[in-house]
Formats: C-alpha cells, structure tokens, sequence
C-alpha cells in the first residue's frame, strides 16, 4: 500500500501518455488554426448525435461523477474516498479564482464583438456562459483532476484502465469547444491545472499523518462485517 501511495502522474504512464499527446494535439491545433477560429469551424459538426453526445459527455467534468467515484471509494478505501472528497471541495473555488483573476472572455462575448454571433451554430439544449471567465475551463479542471486521482488509485495489475480514465478527461476538454463555452486554450489551461491540483491532493494524500492511520484503509464492508448481528437469541 505504501509503495502504492508513492506513485506521481509519471509512474502511470497508460493515463500520462494518452493525456501528453492530446495535449500536444491541442498546441499543435492553436499554432496551424487561427486564434478562437475553432469555435465557427466546428459549426459543421453541430449536429446529432454528436450534439448530445458532447452534451452528455460535458456532465462528465460535473459534480456527479465525484459524487459516484465518492461512494465507489467507500467500499474501495476511506483514504481514496477522502481524497476525492477534498479535491471535489477544492476544484470549484481553485477554478473560480484562477477564472476572475486572468480574466479572458468567453467565446459567446468575443464573437459579439466580432459581429458574428450570428454565424454561429448553436446546441439547441445548451445555455451559453458569457462574461470574462473563459480561462481556464472549469469542467477541464474538474475531470482532469478527478480522472487523474483515480488513475493514481487503479492498482498496477490493471493499469490499461488509466486509457480509458485518459480519454474519458480528454472529451470533457473537447466538449467545451464543441458547446463553444471555451476556446482551445482555455481547454489546455485547464488541463495542466486540473493536473496540479490533482498532484497537490495526491501528495496531502503522502503526508506521514494521513498515511499513518490504518484506519483508512478500511471501507464500508469492513465495518459491516463487524457489526454485531443484534442480542443472543433465547434458545
């Protein structure tokens, strides 16, 4: 367990190569794409079934799945339930303040003043943000760093999953073009933060207080399997 906790991002590598390679893809797109052109360009693609399931897929960078990985974790490890739980506190004002400080508008209000609202292609159930917090991407934040905690978490022997929990991040950073509530780079922003904080958490996670108590490493079965079944009967 302990050399288990001792893992950082780089000793997992099915979840780091997959996500560095996107990344890269996503600086690649900015220096070959005009600046902020990608959100008329994807108005071709705004179409079903793709509109919902980038809608779909959006709600993956939410509050529900922390709130499952949550309640999983409890029948997994208190530690790793208590991890997810700190970071799902952490994720919203860590966004939040980074948005109000750097201060970059959304692609909504650039595209008015741009006098082009009009062209754009909209996702008919979709409600698009406006004001002056477009980076970085908050839904990017929140998957990355809660798919790169629970690729820290997945034991070594099944590794492969750390695939699927990278692709899994990548689409919620993709759906927020697709919706055009972010640019690209609010996207790549978000990635390389949802990732520090999920780092930080993990290493909270390494401290010699919290990895001292055994009692952690308990779940919910434990303590169901230890509960008396009630009174002796009368035989």
């Amino acid at each position: 367990m302990q050399n288990h906790l001792n893992r950082s991002i780089w000793d997992i590598p099915w979840f780091t190569i997959p996500v560095l390679l996107a990344f890269v893809g996503g600086l690649l797109f900015m220096f070959f794409v005009p600046y902020r052109a990608e959100i008329l360009m994807l108005n071709a693609w705004r179409m079903e079934p793709l509109n919902a399931f980038f809608w779909f897929w959006t709600k993956m960078g939410e509050t529900y799945p922390y709130l499952v990985a949550l309640f999983l974790c409890l029948f997994w490890r208190f530690r790793y339930a208590l991890l997810i739980g700190m970071a799902g506190i952490l994720v919203v004002p860590y966004a939040y303040l980074l948005k109000d400080w750097i201060g970059v508008m959304r692609p909504l209000n650039w595209l008015g003043e741009q006098g082009l609202r009009d062209k754009l292609v909209v996702v008919p159930y979709v409600e698009l943000a406006s004001g002056y917090t477009s980076f970085p991407s908050g839904h990017t934040i929140a998957a990355f760093t809660l798919y790169t905690l629970l690729a820290l978490m997945v034991p070594t022997s099944r590794a492969f999953w750390g695939l699927f929990l990278a692709l899994m991040a990548v689409l919620v950073g993709i759906s927020r073009v697709f919706l055009a509530q972010h640019f690209v780079a609010d996207v790549l922003g978000g990635v390389v933060f949802g990732l520090l904080l999920a780092s930080v958490v993990w290493q909270i996670g390494q401290t010699a207080a919290f990895r001292a108590n055994t009692g952690l490493d308990r779940n919910l079965l434990h303590l169901m399997k230890k509960r008396p079944s009630g009174p002796p009967g009368i035989e």
